[in-house]
């Protein structure tokens, strides 16, 4: 009863507040610019264990080299990196001075990409969910087009790195266990000469 006498006593008061309130509300939504989102997706591959990957752990172990790093949050930490969007920034940076907007110039690719890029991997998953917004509706699409190219490109790189990398450590581990045999058979060859034994190399 008496919260009611109260606003019944300032009735004016929270009139005049709501209809501010509501005027102000409307001249924000109307002055304030639209912002358009596009988004997609992306499976990432090549991030479970296979057998040829399990080989290459067993071998880094022998070598006393063990990874350390979540290649899945790794490969993540690439893909939202300059090395691979900062052609999508510098198109984003063209088009807005085109469009007149000078101030864009100064704006920084970590800060564009906090304010405008939203790249987030989907919880238990491989798929990276990922989001571009602007108030600029007709960029949206060839944004999101140059990002999901420069992706592609990304992941031929790093399969073709992957495999250079797979036959270069092969190939020195080859060399190793090559000279490790040439030391064995020299030991047992000088061995045999000693006890005089005959000694045939297989």
């Amino acid at each position: 009863k008496r919260i009611y006498q109260t606003l019944i006593r300032n009735n004016r008061l929270i009139g005049r507040f709501c209809l501010y309130s509501l005027l102000v509300s409307f001249l924000i939504a109307f002055t304030s610019k639209r912002v358009w989102q596009g988004e997609f997706q992306i499976v990432l591959e090549n991030v479970q264990p296979s057998a040829s990957s399990n080989s290459l752990s067993q071998l880094l172990k022998i070598s006393d080299v063990t990874p350390t790093a979540n290649p899945l949050n790794t490969e993540v930490g690439i893909l939202e990196s300059p090395s691979v969007l900062m052609d999508v920034f510098n198109f984003v940076k063209r088009e807005k001075v085109l469009k007149n907007n000078n101030a864009f110039k100064k704006v920084r690719f970590k800060k564009w990409k906090e304010s405008n890029l939203s790249i987030e991997l989907q919880k238990n998953t491989t798929i990276l969910n990922l989001s571009y917004r602007d108030n600029h509706k007709d960029i949206i699409l060839p944004v999101l087009n140059k990002i999901s190219n420069a992706y592609q490109l990304y992941s031929g790189k790093r399969r073709l790195r992957s495999i250079e990398m797979g036959i270069d450590f092969f190939e020195k581990q080859i060399a190793i266990f090559k000279e490790k045999s040439n030391i064995s058979i020299k030991k047992a060859n000088d061995y045999a000469y000693k006890q005089n034994l005959d000694f045939v190399n297989v």
